[in-house]
């Protein structure tokens, strides 16, 4: 069933492959959960802003990504963040989160 509508070579669909055996992707979703998890326990609006904004970024990357999975989009080749191969993405989301994580502790 889930080999009907993608190529099984290609790295960039992920979940149609690994999802349903391994679970990935309700742990995908958790990034983003703690993201917004993080925005509202922020003091300052500043704080705020800054982590919805980095969580957003990381939420929408992942939900394009899953649904050109799901081929309800066309492929867009965005790489799925701190999984799919991609440099720049890859060292992108990684500073993203690690600014996240510093206003995590700030606002704690």
């Amino acid at each position: 069933m889930k080999f009907l509508c993608l190529d099984c070579d290609e790295p960039m669909k992920l979940h149609s492959t690994a999802g349903p055996d391994e679970g990935s992707l309700s742990v995908t979703f958790r990034c983003p959960e703690c993201g917004f998890r993080v925005a509202m326990r922020s003091q300052e609006r500043f704080q705020f802003y800054a982590a919805l904004g980095l969580t957003l970024i990381v939420a929408i990357q992942m939900l394009i990504n899953v649904s050109v999975s799901l081929c309800l989009l066309p492929t867009k080749g965005l790489p799925l963040p701190l999984v799919s191969y991609g440099g720049s993405s890859l060292i992108a989301s990684l500073m993203g989160i690690g600014i996240l994580l510093n206003l995590s502790q700030q606002s704690s």
